[in-house]
């Protein structure tokens, strides 16, 4: 039985425990009211500071849709010898002769624009042209710093770059390797990393340019993201991060991070004996499972490249009606968005309308 003073107990107890929550307090209406006016007056902000309602909303642009974002420092990492310099080349052909990349609708209507090619590792004479020319690339829209020149991002030497970039229309810059274009860098704090890659943001930033920065992985396994030798400050700084690994004869090109939400599947290709690139199709397989992965075992093909290889196939004999190798591809269980899908990859030629419409693959 419940004495009366432990009811009072109890009742205090629960007002306690029942006691509102003290709300937000509002904003004092004089604190408003100076706002307002200094608004009105027009008295200015800090040094740096823009009020978002004089922001016009901006729009991400691509180098490469997905993977390569243009007005960013990007990484470009993998382990050593996967292709990273090679996948790179391969760019370069697409920015400077402006062909579109696997996956790339965007550079379709794109002219071809100057790439700056810095490196510490190769010989421009003996190393760098001969790749960039068996990749396809229009070696007169590309300017090297080779292994001969000794170059650091002092602030005269940045500003000089970033007056050749606006000048020439440069749409990419490789640093190959990375780390060694920021400077000196007694140890890898998160602080003194963002200071070291402070220029090359800015650059990216204020001209538009896509930075490509490549960095190795470090042995061993693990996580895509703590796999990059060195601090973790160096992914921290990046907007967007793509990984690139060796697996049996295919090397395969992952996200690793994005500067936007989205789905970009990953890439397999394969190295010719003359440095070229053969794209062979998407793949299922993440860039962490990429890190994660000992190197044995078949990738399986996503559904989408498995489309596009059955379109070759169907259309291996010369020209047939579109409406039989739907029906037949759908037979299999490809879906009508993803035969059009393979259709527009593999580019195959359209002729007639309608029903009558015949399919063929390019010449």
């Amino acid at each position: 039985m419940t004495t009366k003073i432990g009811r009072k107990r109890s009742n205090a107890t629960l007002r306690c425990c029942l006691k509102p929550i003290p709300s937000r307090p509002r904003a004092n209406p004089a604190s408003r009211a100076r706002h307002a006016c200094a608004r009105a007056a027009s008295i200015d902000l800090p040094q740096g500071f823009v009020w978002l309602d004089g922001v016009t909303p901006g729009e991400l642009h691509w180098l490469w849709a997905g993977r390569l974002p243009l007005a960013k420092l990007c990484l470009v990492e993998g382990e050593s010898n996967a292709g990273k310099s090679t996948l790179m080349r391969a760019v370069v052909a697409s920015v400077t002769t402006g062909r579109a990349l696997p996956g790339d609708v965007s550079r379709d209507a794109k002219l071809p624009q100057a790439v700056f090619w810095m490196s510490t590792e190769e010989d421009p004479a003996v190393d760098i042209l001969p790749a960039l020319a068996a990749a396809g690339a229009d070696t007169a829209q590309v300017a090297v710093l080779g292994v001969d020149r000794d170059w650091q991002p002092v602030d005269a030497n940045m500003a000089a770059l970033e007056r050749a970039v606006l000048d020439h229309s440069v749409a990419l810059i490789v640093l190959d390797a990375g780390k060694d274009f920021v400077g000196e860098l007694p140890d890898e704090t998160e602080i003194r990393v963002r200071a070291v890659c402070r220029p090359w943001v800015k650059l990216a930033a204020r001209t538009g340019v896509c930075v490509a920065f490549l960095r190795h992985w470090r042995k061993g396994s693990g996580p895509a993201s703590q796999r990059g030798a060195g601090s973790l400050a160096w992914r921290a700084v990046a907007r967007h991060s793509i990984a690139v690994a060796k697996r049996g004869t295919q090397r395969i090109v992952a996200v690793e991070k994005q500067a936007r939400a989205g789905t970009v599947p990953s890439l397999a290709f394969t190295i010719a004996d003359d440095g070229s690139i053969h794209w062979d199709g998407e793949v299922e397989v993440t860039a962490d499972q990429l890190a994660a992965h000992d190197g044995s075992g078949p990738l399986r093909l996503s559904r989408f490249s498995e489309a596009v290889r059955a379109l070759e196939g169907e259309l291996a004999g010369g020209e047939r009606p579109a409406a039989d190798v739907r029906r037949t591809m759908m037979a299999e269980g490809f879906t009508g968005s993803t035969i059009d899908r393979a259709a527009k990859e593999a580019g195959i030629v359209r002729a007639g309308a309608g029903k009558s419409t015949m399919w063929r693959m390019p010449d």
